[in-house]
């Protein structure tokens, strides 16, 4: 998520009035191997998001399917070499009865 959208949310739910005890925390999460079982699956949940989006993304920028594929390849041997990271914004609140 973008973290500019992820620190807005907290005031859209109070624009709402239909929520109290709003709370946010945000946590850093590192992609790849080398951070464990949580960074391997983290990485793999990134990937598998992009390549959820490929056939908009290769339709609307009319880019190659197999060049889509070597660019999310790519993005994963990156973040393996590199300390590689994505914010994580958790968000809880009440519902007002």
């Amino acid at each position: 998520m973008n973290p500019t959208i992820g620190k807005e949310i907290p005031r859209l739910f109070e624009s709402t009035n239909a929520f109290s005890e709003i709370r946010t925390q945000q946590k850093i999460i590192n992609l790849g191997k080398k951070h464990g079982k949580s960074g391997e699956e983290s990485l793999q949940f990134y990937t598998r998001g992009l390549n959820s989006i490929k056939g908009f993304i290769t339709t609307s920028m009319n880019v190659m399917p197999e060049h889509y594929d070597a660019l999310v390849e790519t993005v994963s041997i990156e973040a393996e070499r590199y300390t590689t990271y994505f914010d994580q914004y958790r968000i809880c609140a009440h519902k007002k009865m």
